[in-house]
């Protein structure tokens, strides 16, 4: 099935800076559980409520509103050392303008090219 599950894995493992990343980890993996636990609890109740369809409007509309926060606030990371991802979220209205840009012009479709890593000297 197609769904952002493989996305929230990868940015979360991206994100967080190696001093923490093990807690943060921690911490993002106990929250998703929880709202797994949160949706599977309540759909029955909700779809007996909005019917079984407007269940899966409600769920939809979560679903457009994760595209568009990943499209605005989660940059690409394509090539890039981990030491260089953490500061890239350090200036949230950069992050958002860069990636609009890049979405006005489709180039946040388009895999970069990956820079070749440098020969050690011997």
């Amino acid at each position: 099935a197609l769904s952002y599950g493989p996305c929230t894995w990868l940015v979360l493992s991206e994100i967080f800076p190696n001093s923490i990343r093990g807690k943060a980890m921690g911490i993002a993996t106990m929250a998703n559980r929880m709202t797994s636990f949160y949706v599977a609890s309540t759909f029955l109740t909700l779809a007996d409520k909005i019917s079984w369809s407007g269940a899966f409007y409600v769920y939809a509309g979560a679903a457009a509103f994760s595209f568009v926060f990943y499209l605005l606030f989660v940059p690409e990371t394509n090539g890039l050392p981990l030491e260089a991802i953490t500061p890239l979220f350090q200036n949230p209205a950069k992050l958002v303008k860069t990636n609009l840009a890049n979405a006005k012009d489709g180039t946040f479709l388009q895999a970069k090219p990956v820079p070749k890593p440098a020969k050690a000297h011997k």
